[in-house]
């Protein structure tokens, strides 16, 4: 396993785990006195948000986002239904949408803002109190505030890698420059005895040395090979 996707692995064995002890105590905490649709309801939550986990390592986002909003909306119906134990699950749909920068920060939002309306909506059958309800709202909106921070860490992390891969590209582009430059100055300079050469042979052809001549030639074609 490389270290690029340990991470992702590692996250859905801890969302296993703590899915597994939120579906535990959801079942314990169902009584007589609550319908079945309830602890139903909580169950789905807690599956949708196990699945969404496995799509996020697997990379299908479509299906992440599906069973997030699921998650979401089942785990806040029963919020109230299940001793506040279901609200879970929409933290961390909450969480997820709103700090992953490949959704709209707008959808984290309308999530977080549906969830507490479903969840004061589920407290009404139950005459559940107002402080439990004010409770849950609470970690909803720290929710929220959680994933407004990762969102920002995230989004300053890829800033950095930008200006990372511009430096790096502004570097390759100065060598470039530095070595056309120095071909350039080399180029003059061997262009420049060219022409030297050249004048000399012309001038002792005219005088008829034809030797002296002839080895500059030989120079000329010398320095137009080192060039």
């Amino acid at each position: 396993m490389t270290s690029s996707t340990w991470p992702g692995w590692l996250a859905l064995t801890l969302n296993v785990v703590g899915a597994g002890f939120v579906a535990y105590s959801i079942i314990g905490s169902h009584s007589a006195q609550r319908p079945a649709w309830a602890l139903v309801l909580g169950l789905i939550a807690v599956a949708a948000w196990v699945a969404r986990s496995v799509c996020a390592v697997l990379d299908a986002r479509r299906t992440a986002l599906v069973l997030g909003l699921v998650s979401a909306a089942a785990g806040a119906i029963v919020t109230p239904a299940t001793d506040g134990i279901a609200v879970v699950p929409v933290i961390v749909a909450i969480l997820v949408l709103v700090g992953d920068l490949r959704y709209p920060l707008a959808l984290g939002i309308a999530v977080a803002v549906g969830s507490v309306t479903l969840i004061v909506v589920g407290a009404l059958p139950f005459d559940t109190p107002v402080v439990a309800v004010l409770s849950e709202l609470a970690g909803v909106l720290l929710a929220v505030f959680a994933g407004l921070s990762r969102r920002q860490f995230r989004r300053s992390d890829e800033q950095a890698a930008l200006l990372r891969e511009r430096e790096a590209t502004m570097r390759e582009e100065a060598a470039r420059i530095t070595l056309a430059r120095d071909l350039h100055d080399v180029l003059a300079h061997s262009l420049g005895g060219l022409v030297i050469q050249l004048d000399a042979v012309d001038a002792l052809l005219e005088a008829g040395e034809t030797e002296p001549a002839r080895r500059r030639v030989i120079e000329a074609r010398g320095l137009a090979a080192d060039g």
